[in-house]
């Protein structure tokens, strides 16, 4: 649609069709199906007033599309304080139903979770037999500060043998800013050098990033403080003009 409506030639075999809510619905039915439980649910974790409901509602529809015996409910993390529990055999309730699978559409950003029985559902949760989607470690292992001790050589050489590997891994510098000496370099550098660096929070996409004399200001207002540890620098990538 839109490279015809911006008039560029194209062939149809150049453009094949995607239907990215058919695959990763496959992957929630065959989760569910493994649970082996056929009265289970499957629990969307979601935002109060959800601005993304017609992409979920679409998976909601494909999942009974592809099967009608599984049943989607929505929750907040407030309703799942509510009407959540973990029984001691670590089956997750939500009301009286088991849960199969809970899916986060929520419980990406800090600032959800605003009080410990918040903390307490996500724990109990991830404590359940129910599949997560993502589990606990993964989403840790998105996370900026993780994937700066994952890139480190001696955690690398943990898991890849291939030196090629590594070097094309590390080829992307990623300084940490901990209140050590290597930490005082780095942000030296990047107040120096600003234009050459990027800055990162552990916030989920780029949205949160500061670039340039934004992030010069703030390295200089946080270098004394422990704030910065929480916060990852990173060589800014410049793509090639072509």
């Amino acid at each position: 649609y839109l490279l015809t409506c911006a008039d560029v030639p194209f062939k149809n075999e150049q453009v094949p069709e995607k239907d990215i809510a058919k695959g990763q619905v496959a992957g929630f039915v065959k989760a569910w199906e493994l649970y082996g439980n056929p009265k289970a649910i499957i629990v969307f974790v979601v935002l109060h007033n959800e601005r993304y409901a017609m992409d979920q509602r679409l998976m909601e529809f494909e999942i009974y599309k592809q099967n009608p015996n599984i049943r989607v409910v929505r929750k907040t993390f407030n309703d799942l304080i509510r009407y959540g529990k973990l029984t001691k055999n670590r089956k997750y309730l939500v009301e009286t139903e088991e849960v199969a699978v809970v899916y986060y559409r929520a419980g990406y950003n800090p600032t959800e979770f605003t009080t410990d029985q918040i903390w307490k559902v996500r724990l109990e949760i991830e404590q359940g037999r129910c599949i997560k989607c993502p589990p606990i470690h993964y989403q840790l292992a998105g996370t900026k500060k993780i994937q700066q001790l994952l890139s480190e050589p001696r955690v690398l050489n943990r898991f890849i043998e291939d030196t090629d590997v590594i070097d094309l891994i590390q080829s992307t510098g990623q300084y940490n800013l901990d209140l050590v000496e290597e930490g005082d370099r780095a942000i030296k550098m990047a107040i120096k050098n600003p234009d050459q660096f990027v800055l990162k929070p552990q916030r989920e996409g780029g949205g949160n990033n500061l670039y340039g004399n934004k992030m010069k200001e703030f390295l200089e207002s946080i270098q004394d403080s422990e704030e910065r540890c929480a916060y990852i620098l990173m060589d800014l990538i410049k793509p090639v003009k072509s």
